[in-house]
């Protein structure tokens, strides 16, 4: 396990440490281990959890590949090649053209993770800077980890996003009026705020978070209008 309690933080959001129990391999799980310390150790650490659990994710998906493809479950690092390498790339991207689950990997759920053109984007990458990390370190050369299996590692490449479709007029209208807003409200029986909530939403069309996390002397009236502060970044 790996604790941001012992370097005095917790992240937004988790509350529970960094479980590396499913990297078998001994050496690859130290080796996760001393990257992601090393991350937490620098001043200008990740802000939020996001980078160091895809690091964790794609950690375990190499774990999984190499202990069901590979002699010995790649208990031996030095028995890793090039070839390795790219059979691992391949097998990632067979499971993306097919819609199977990334090896090793699931959801908070419980639920098997499917590979996606993106999780294989978000995988290859992080391996990239674990294994550079490594091999720049000097931690491979520690392990006996070869450097053609470092460097046969490809970078995850650039993601492709698409921006949601705009509501329709009538979706809008239908989405904001008085007496749908108003059963909104009726449904909130503890006044936590959904109907604030969805009209800003709906009006400002800002980040979901930075709505539900607005505090209470952000949102006020004024003059018969309804006003809304945020910092911007």
């Amino acid at each position: 396990y790996l604790d941001t309690n012992y370097w005095g933080f917790r992240f937004p959001q988790r509350r529970s440490p960094f479980d590396l129990r499913a990297i078998s391999q001994r050496w690859l799980r130290n080796l996760a281990w001393d990257y992601l310390a090393a991350q937490l150790d620098d001043p200008g650490h990740p802000r939020t959890q996001g980078p160091l659990e895809q690091v964790r994710r794609s950690v375990v998906c190499l774990s999984a590949y190499l202990a069901d493809c590979e002699p010995g479950g790649g208990a031996d690092p030095s028995s890793l090649s090039e070839s390795t390498a790219r059979e691992f790339v391949a097998d990632l991207k067979r499971c993306v053209s097919n819609g199977e689950p990334v090896r090793g990997v699931f959801n908070v759920s419980g639920e098997p993770s499917i590979a996606t053109a993106t999780t294989s984007s978000l995988t290859l990458g992080a391996l990239r800077r674990v294994m550079r990390w490594a091999m720049e370190s000097g931690a491979a050369a520690d392990v006996g980890l070869p450097r053609e299996f470092v460097v046969a590692i490809p970078a995850g490449g650039a993601m492709s996003f698409k921006n949601p479709r705009p509501f329709t007029d009538p979706a809008l209208r239908a989405l904001s009026d008085p007496a749908n807003v108003a059963l909104l409200d009726g449904m909130d029986p503890n006044d936590i705020g959904l109907a604030d909530i969805w009209s800003i939403q709906v009006r400002c069309g800002r980040r979901i978070g930075e709505v539900v996390q607005l505090r209470l002397d952000c949102v006020g009236e004024h003059l018969g209008r309804t006003w809304l502060w945020v910092d911007m970044t």
